[in-house]
């Protein structure tokens, strides 16, 4: 039987050459057979083989792109893995570098953490480092182990690369000396830049310059004697030595040390003992007192900069005795110059003057015997003694200093009053600070007169006369009465200003930002005007007088026309409403004035002011 007589046998040459060789071909065969068991939609034999023959190609072709786009995709996955192999190889290769430079940056910060613990370094004060700061660090003995040449002759190249590699050493937050505190990262900074070379250099020669110096003294020291002489050449050189003390280097500083401290107790201990003991045996009352304070003055122990003691031990223990036997002295010649004084002042007398005497006798304790008080106990209870005599001869005196401050006709005859029988501290006690209060009062009498156009004292009913001010009208108010309002006016602006001030020297305010601007406006004036925050003293009236007055249309009281010139001491601003318009505008201004049951007031504004 032919292999075409049986159903789904007949297939194209192809087709049966590669049906059991490609699995893929299994679909193809089974389209062709599905298509074969349709005869509904197959017209011919021809028909059906192209149908079959298109269904295969289209198979084989699908077949054929699959194939490529699993090739391409195992292509591109062993790509991929090759990248990703040779970037892991990259990654690690600058791990490994970056390790390498880590190490080599440790070593190298190693180095340098080496040149700043190799001494200690020079104290100093501030973020800028000293002169004797830098020098110690570049000083031959510290800067070659480390840098294997002189800083003198560095280039500035190699500068360079140290300043680099100390700023990668520091670098936050990785460089292994970030925490290096900012002082000695300053230090490090200021010794190895390059463009602070010159003024390294500079500081250099200055240290080694103090280093020889300290050499030169110290060796000078060992050949003195104890004589007044070579201990005032000691002196000397412990000064000189001071001044260099702080650029030289630690072994000259204790080279010196150790010599003069021999020289201290070899030359110095044995002339301040005799010299305590000449002073001791000749000290009589102030020019003795005199003497034993110079003397003690020497004994005072020296220090360097850096807080070494200068004197040895003994030296020390030495003048510390020295200074008890002085005192003692001292104590015994205050207390018989305490005596003296106190019968000075029990014979002052009573009243006016007793506060004349008084004054010259202050005068001359200030300066005799206060500059030895601090030092000297019986001196230093004289004042309390004289305070307390001072406030009963007050008492005595003051309806008498009231009566004449009272008399007086100008402000400069009463200073002359005061300073001829108050002191300052009067004011601290009950009597005096009731004549100081008259003395004020009297001095704004004085200025009131000055503003009226006024001279001399006012008699008690002053006759009239052409240039006198015009009399106030019935029920007007006079020139007197309205200069005393402005003037209260003008007490109250000051008060207010003076109020305001010193509760902006409290400091600032968190919460109030507006009250900030306030102050800072208020202290910039203040410091403008008078140069000082202190409280302002109420301004004074140059100049008043009244024009007239007529009766307030509509209103009670009378509107006046007066003349104003104040001295500029207030701020407008921080016055009030009343005080600012005395202070700025014309120097003629207007007023309402009303006499009420307690007096006259002045309105400017809605308040009055009685």
């Amino acid at each position: 039987m032919s292999p075409c007589s049986l159903p789904g046998r007949c297939l194209p040459q192809p087709l049966r050459r590669s049906r059991a060789g490609a699995p893929w071909l299994r679909a193809v065969l089974a389209v062709a057979l599905l298509s074969i068991a349709l005869p509904t939609f197959a017209a011919t034999d021809a028909d059906v083989q192209r149908a079959v023959q298109r269904a295969a190609d289209q198979a084989v072709r699908q077949a054929k792109q699959q194939q490529a786009r699993a090739e391409r995709e195992e292509r591109q996955r062993a790509a991929q893995a090759e990248r990703e192999a040779r970037q892991r190889q990259a990654q690690a290769q600058r791990e490994a570098n970056a390790q390498a430079r880590q190490e080599t940056l440790a070593r190298s910060c190693a180095s340098l953490q080496a040149w700043v613990d190799a001494e200690p370094i020079p104290f100093y004060t501030g973020h800028r480092p000293s002169e004797a700061a830098i020098a110690a660090m570049l000083r031959d003995a510290r800067f070659v182990p480390i840098f294997g040449q002189r800083y003198d002759e560095m280039d500035r190249q190699t500068l360079q690369q140290l300043a680099q590699g100390a700023s990668r050493c520091f670098a936050v937050p990785n460089g292994p000396l970030a925490a290096l505190p900012a002082r000695e990262k300053q230090l490090v900074n200021s010794a190895l830049a390059p463009g602070q070379q010159p003024a390294n250099l500079q500081h250099l020669a200055r240290a080694r310059e103090a280093d020889a110096t300290l050499l030169r003294l110290a060796s000078a020291a060992t050949g003195l004697q104890p004589t007044e002489p070579d201990a005032q050449r000691l002196l000397a050189m412990e000064r000189e030595g001071e001044a260099v003390f702080a650029m030289a280097a630690q072994a000259a500083r204790e080279r010196f040390l150790a010599d003069l401290r021999a020289a201290d107790t070899a030359v110095a201990v044995p002339v301040l003992a005799a010299a305590v003991d000449q002073a001791l045996a000749s000290a009589q009352g102030l020019d003795g007192l005199q003497a034993l304070a110079t003397l003690a003055h020497r004994q005072q122990a020296g220090f360097m900069p850096a807080g070494e003691r200068l004197q040895s031990t003994e030296g020390v223990q030495a003048r510390a005795e020295n200074l008890r036997r002085i005192q003692q002295r001292m104590d015994a010649i205050g207390e018989a110059l305490a005596a003296t004084e106190r019968q000075r002042i029990d014979a002052l007398g009573e009243g006016a003057v007793a506060l004349e005497q008084g004054v010259r006798w202050h005068a001359d304790y200030l300066q005799r015997l206060q500059p030895y008080a601090a030092r000297v106990e019986p001196l230093a209870g004289l004042l309390p003694y004289f305070t307390q005599k001072r406030e009963q001869a007050l008492a005595q005196a003051r309806e008498t200093l009231q009566r004449q401050a009272a008399g007086t006709a100008s402000h400069e005859e009463l200073h002359g009053l005061q300073a001829r029988y108050l002191l300052p501290q009067d004011q601290q006690t009950v009597p005096g600070m009731a004549i100081l209060t008259a003395f004020t009062a009297q001095a704004q009498a004085v200025d009131k007169r000055i503003a009226l156009g006024r001279s001399g004292v006012e008699p008690e009913q002053p006759a009239p006369s052409k240039q006198a001010a015009p009399q106030a009208a019935a029920g007007e108010p006079s020139e007197d009465v309205m200069y005393d309002l402005v003037r209260s006016v003008l007490d109250t602006g000051t008060r207010r200003q003076n109020a305001l001030m010193a509760g902006c020297l409290d400091g600032p305010r968190t919460h109030d930002p507006a009250m900030n601007q306030v102050c800072l406006a208020t202290m910039l004036y203040a410091g403008v005007t008078s140069g000082t925050w202190e409280p302002a003293p109420p301004p004074k009236i140059l100049a008043f007088e009244k024009i007239g007055c007529a009766p307030a249309l509509g209103q009670a009281g009378y509107q006046c026309d007066y003349r104003l010139a104040v001295e500029k001491r207030l701020n407008p601003a921080l016055v009030g409403p009343e005080a600012q318009r005395l202070l700025e505008g014309a120097s003629l201004k207007q007023a309402r004035f009303i006499e009420g049951r307690n007096g006259w007031m002045m309105i400017y504004t809605d308040e009055a002011v009685q």
